[in-house]
This record gives C-alpha cells, sequence and structure tokens, in this order.
C-alpha cells in the first residue's frame, strides 16, 4: 500500500481543496481578520487593556506624537499668560494653588484665555482635559475645576466638576439666551480632601460626555450638552461662604482637543 501524505489528501468527494490548501486558508484569514485575538481576555485585548503598555523603555519617539490633535500640557511654569488671576500662586515647582482666605465670601481664581485659532475647549472638537487636583473643605464654600468660565454669573458655558457640600459633582452649565442653567450630578465615595486625577471626554459622534476620576468612569451625560462658544478656556475657581480658607491645588493640566 503506498504512503499517504495527510496534507496531500483532499478535504472531501466534493470539495478537491487539500488539506494544506484549507489550514493556508485559514490562517491567512485569520492573520488578515483585524478582531483576531482581540476579545475579552485574549492577547491583544490583554495588551491594550494593561494599566502601562508594556513597550521597551526608551521605544517611543515624539514621531509617534498623535498629528490630529491640539495638545496642551502645563505644570505651572508660570501664571503670567492666565488671563484672570486673584489670591493665586506658585507655592512650589509644578503646584497651582488658589486660596480664599478667611473673610466671607472672598473669591480665588485662575482662569485660562482661549487661545486665537485654537479648538479648546468645544464639544465638537472632541475636548478632552486631565489634572491633578486637591480640594481640602467645601462644607462652607465652594469650587469648580473644568473647561470653559467656571463664575456662574457668566454665559460662557463650562463642564468639569463642582465641589460644594464636601461632596464632588459633574458639572455642565449650559447656555441657552437667556439662560444659563447648571446641571450637576452628585458622585459618591469620593474623598476630594485627597489628591485625585479629575478627567473629561467630550464626544461628538456619540453625543456626550464622560467624567472620570482616577481612570474610573463615574458618569456620562447624555443631555444639556455644551451648545455654545466658550468665553475662556479653563477654570480653577472657589468661593468661600464662611470662616474656612478654601484651597484648591493642582499638580498639571492636559488638554486635547481635534484640529
Amino acid at each position: 500500500m503506498a504512503e499517504l501524505t495527510w496534507g496531500l489528501i483532499a478535504k472531501s468527494v466534493e470539495d478537491k481543496t487539500t488539506i494544506d490548501e484549507e489550514i493556508d486558508a485559514k490562517i491567512s484569514t485569520h492573520t488578515l481578520d483585524p478582531s483576531a485575538h482581540g476579545q475579552t481576555n485574549e492577547a491583544l485585548w490583554a495588551h491594550r487593556e494593561q494599566e502601562i503598555i508594556d513597550h521597551i523603555d526608551g521605544s517611543i519617539g515624539l514621531q509617534k506624537w498623535v498629528n490630529t490633535k491640539n495638545i496642551i500640557y502645563t505644570v505651572f511654569e508660570s501664571l503670567d499668560l492666565w488671563i484672570e488671576k486673584l489670591r493665586t500662586e506658585l507655592s512650589v515647582i509644578g503646584q497651582l494653588e488658589i486660596y480664599t482666605g478667611t473673610t466671607l465670601n472672598n473669591l480665588a481664581y485662575c482662569v485660562a484665555d482661549v487661545p486665537v485659532m485654537s479648538t479648546f475647549p468645544l464639544f465638537e472638537k472632541n475636548t478632552f482635559f486631565q489634572t491633578a487636583c486637591y480640594i481640602n473643605n467645601t462644607a462652607s464654600g465652594f469650587a469648580y475645576v473644568g473647561a470653559g468660565e467656571a463664575q456662574a454669573t457668566e454665559n460662557s458655558e463650562f463642564f468639569g466638576f463642582k465641589f460644594k457640600d464636601n461632596k464632588v459633582y459633574a458639572c455642565i452649565r449650559q447656555n441657552i439666551e437667556p439662560n444659563v442653567t447648571e446641571y450637576t450630578t452628585e458622585i459618591v465615595g469620593v474623598a476630594h480632601d485627597s489628591l485625585h486625577i479629575y478627567k473629561v471626554q467630550c464626544d461628538w459622534e456619540n453625543q456626550e460626555i464622560r467624567f472620570y476620576i482616577d481612570g474610573v468612569l463615574v458618569y456620562t451625560y447624555t443631555t444639556h450638552l455644551p451648545t455654545d462658544f466658550f468665553d475662556r478656556m479653563f477654570s480653577y475657581y472657589a468661593k468661600n461662604t464662611g470662616s474656612t480658607d478654601l484651597i484648591v491645588i493642582s499638580n498639571y493640566l492636559m488638554l486635547q482637543a481635534d484640529l
């Protein structure tokens, strides 16, 4: 009896494709499948889900930097170009501090203007911001950290975080003339008197704004989304309604938006 080569045998009487040819075709199809190994707990999924991407140290060059975004990053090297400042200082390297003092109804703020030819912080440009913040005590006062103009008396829109009664809120202020309306949703389980990473991502395609604290999605707004122009790019703001010195500290700020 002649020795058979298994890979050269046809699949069936009806299909003369050899087993080797069928295996090659399956491998080729798998190789070209962009979703291959991307399901939960598979290789690509696990790679994407890692807290720190496992590329070799020193292997990423600046030529890999995204080239379709406006990007701003500051560790508060200077406050000279922040357009509005009150009771604001750079307490140490890389640390912005605003403080109300103990006088009733004192304000403190540090506000950045919208740059010329900038797409910050427009919702339709998928604006993203992230900042590290500590707020000491809002039992007798309140604070805002976010994109736009934080002062509620202004007509500019705002999205970010509000801190009041020692609670943290996802916050949107919508300007539909002649009314300016603020919407807040409490985020439970977050102590704002510890340093946290506060992040907001606008998503124009899906018509939502997502709020994150320390990398965890804590709330998503799908209504009351910004509709108007922003007079200011970013604000740190505090107001004292008692005798406690309300302090807001930030270690850095980064913003990103589509061109």
